[in-house]
């Protein structure tokens, strides 16, 4: 419901050019939604609304998908203008690293949380710490690089080392058997 709500609200607001007006009966929307659960289903409430890691989860995930999003994005436009390379090329090169370096770093993201977490409990934070982190001075990197090998090569590392290892702890955080 709440999805529905931002998508609708989504497309009116780049219809009528009123941004302002639908984020605010977004957020009116959901927050009253919250207030009808917390009274007519106090343990749905309390499993999603009143749970701190559900907020934080949602918020944090929300916003690495904005980062993640707008990098991958706007890194094509940025390599053709800055790099003087063609649409093609760029987007063959980092659609190619897209597709390999985010189905390895799933994989290898809960590899390496399977494995410390032998050692560690806490394995699978201290890996989420770490995926938050390490893209910061990689898009630094891509950005001052002076050839698409070598900006094709940051953002490969940025890809392999940006949200996608968070798939990979999922399965840490909700158990489904």
């Amino acid at each position: 419901m709440a999805a529905g709500i931002v998508v609708v609200a989504a497309g009116l607001s780049v219809l009528t050019g009123h941004y302002a007006l639908w984020i605010a009966l977004s957020v009116y929307s959901v927050a009253t939604w919250a207030h009808v659960l917390h009274h007519r289903d106090p343990a749905f409430f309390r499993l999603t609304f009143g749970d701190k890691t559900f907020i934080y989860a949602t918020f944090s995930g929300a916003a690495i998908t904005c980062f993640a999003g707008t990098v991958m994005t706007w890194s094509i436009p940025y390599a053709m203008r800055t790099l003087s390379t063609n649409a093609a090329t760029v987007g063959l090169s980092l659609g190619l690293v897209s597709v390999v370096g985010a189905g390895a770093s799933v994989f290898v993201g809960g590899f390496v949380a399977d494995r410390w977490k032998r050692r560690d409990k806490r394995a699978p934070i201290w890996i989420a710490m770490i995926v938050l982190l390490v893209p910061i001075p990689l898009l630094l990197a891509m950005m001052h690089a002076t050839t698409l090998s070598t900006y094709v090569l940051f953002y490969a590392v940025f890809i392999f080392s940006s949200p996608c290892p968070g798939l990979g702890l999922m399965s840490h955080w909700c158990r489904i058997w």
